[in-house]
């Protein structure tokens, strides 16, 4: 039994955090938001995290305390992300932080820092520049001293 942190294409988990990816370009196998929720209610064991594509910024959205932000495929910068969490209040928020060059490590840290009541996981630990990130998370007091 095994528990997954990042799921697009369900498979042999036995739970955790289920995405959707929508937009462009199509991956095969890949969720839909409706098939997020319609899963994760089925299975009792995933948590649904929808994908919010640029269009959905000042959109609608089914209830949900779990939303995820893609800044490559969708092209919104921190401020747009922080204008939709404060509009949206989600409990906890899924940011792929595989952005470089757009974003650099200090634009999620804003973010995280202008939402203090929001819980962040921070997908891919910013890539490469993974070093920043520690940093970050030493600076928020996330990792242990």
């Amino acid at each position: 039994m095994f528990f997954d942190a990042h799921v697009h294409r369900p498979a042999s988990e036995s739970g955790g955090f289920l995405i959707g990816l929508q937009g462009d370009p199509v991956y095969d196998g890949t969720i839909t938001n409706e098939e997020v929720l319609s899963l994760a209610a089925k299975s009792g064991r995933h948590i649904p995290f929808l994908y919010l594509q640029r269009m959905a910024l000042q959109g609608q959205l089914p209830c949900t305390d779990f939303l995820k932000y893609h800044p490559r495929r969708e092209k919104y910068g921190p401020e747009e992300i922080i204008s939709s969490i404060r509009r949206f209040k989600p409990r906890c928020v899924i940011i792929d932080s595989l952005n470089e060059p757009f974003w650099c490590p200090y634009d999620y840290w804003r973010v995280l820092r202008e939402c203090p009541d929001v819980q962040f996981v921070l997908a891919h630990a910013g890539g490469y520049q993974v070093n920043e990130f520690l940093k970050i998370c030493h600076f928020q007091n996330w990792v242990a001293d």
